[in-house]
């Protein structure tokens, strides 16, 4: 497992949100996104979930975590914070 990751339904959890709340967000927030920022920042992922269910998530990089604030922001800020974290932020 990359322990540089979170998945969104560990950040539900801590952050005490439903994950289907998140996931809306998110996937506001990846809608905003020019797609190749996207596909890195928001990376979906199936896992395993009750009862066989397979439960969409999204897997989060370091950078991308202060995209799980961003649910009511605006496109102009989401695009903007993004290009900052894909800038600035590197391992």
């Amino acid at each position: 497992m990359d322990t540089r990751t979170i998945l969104s339904i560990d950040a539900a959890h801590g952050m005490q949100r439903k994950h289907s709340k998140l996931m809306r967000d998110l996937d506001r927030v990846r809608s905003m996104l020019p797609p190749e920022l996207a596909a890195r920042l928001l990376a979906r992922v199936d896992v395993p979930g009750k009862n066989g269910k397979t439960v969409r998530a999204y897997r989060l990089p370091r950078e991308a975590l202060a995209l799980l604030f961003m649910g009511e922001a605006t496109k102009v800020t989401v695009t903007w914070a993004a290009g900052f974290l894909q800038k600035h932020c590197h391992d």
